[in-house]
């Protein structure tokens, strides 16, 4: 019964937890004019314009600067080894993340964005 005990505590623990880098992310505010995904990882991502008229992507924590180009309905940015599609209101990001050099790709959902 004890093991049985661990055993369900432990998979309560894997079943709260995160991929992402900072546990806070989804708890920052919104940047004016900013979009906002939800990805299936926990991580969140938000695609904003910079100042000089560039796009950025945040994502765990670091401001990637991004090339954009836009065909049918698409959003395709590009940047730091990373690829962003957009179709709608989903959007994956692939790539190889600088931290650990491993190939890997988030799926996401857009869940905010700025009032027309």
């Amino acid at each position: 019964m004890k093991r049985l005990f661990q055993i369900l505590a432990l998979l309560v623990l894997v079943g709260c937890s995160t991929t992402s880098n900072d546990i806070t992310q989804n708890l920052r505010p919104l940047p004016e004019g900013a979009v906002s995904f939800q990805c299936d990882s926990g991580n969140r991502i938000i695609i904003e314009k910079t100042k000089d008229g560039g796009t950025q992507l945040d994502y765990r924590g670091e401001a990637i600067r991004m090339t954009q180009s836009e065909a049918e309905n698409i959003t395709v940015l590009e940047g730091e080894g990373l690829t962003w599609h957009e179709e709608g209101l989903q959007a994956t990001l692939s790539g190889m993340w600088q931290e650990d050099g491993q190939p890997y790709t988030e799926t996401c959902t857009r869940v905010l964005q700025p009032a027309n």
